[in-house]
Formats: C-alpha cells, structure tokens, sequence
C-alpha cells in the first residue's frame, strides 16, 4: 500500500486483496453505468480482465479513500488525485 501524504488516499495493491475481494470489486467498477469500453461488445468476464490488466500495468489503481471509507477502481493516478471533501 502506498499512503499519499497530501491527501485522504491510499492506493491498494492487488496482492493485498483476496481473489474474491478483487473480483468484486473490479465486477462492482465494470457494471457501473458510463463505463465505455469502445464500439466492440465484451462479457463481464472480458471486462473484468482487461481492467485487472490495466491494474498490472498501473493505468488505474485500487484506491482507498479515508473520508468516505470507500474503496474504488481509478484510471488516474492516486498520488495526483485531489480529496474531493
């Protein structure tokens, strides 16, 4: 985990999590609305995937923010993110 000291966030390292936790959490990121993965239709399963990939390449991050006690998936990087409280 890496603690950003300017602000109320902490980014969550995927080994940090268990499987299912990750899972869900990643699921819970894919299902929101607005979510645009472009013109091609993939499963859930396809999603999921290509978001756990661009979490392995840190294009978005597991977040952890310490005002609102929530825990969510972020395509930008946390140590530049601004508290939003």
């Amino acid at each position: 985990m890496t603690n950003n000291s300017e602000n109320t966030f902490l980014t969550v390292e995927e080994k940090d999590l268990k499987k299912e936790t990750l899972e869900s959490l990643i699921e819970s990121y894919v299902l929101q609305e607005g979510t645009d993965y472009g013109p091609e239709e993939y499963s859930l399963e396809e999603k999921v995937s290509l978001v756990l990939k661009q979490i392995r390449e840190k294009k978005a991050w597991i977040v952890y923010d310490f005002k609102s006690e929530e825990c969510f998936i972020s395509s930008q990087d946390p140590s530049k993110m601004i508290s939003h409280f």
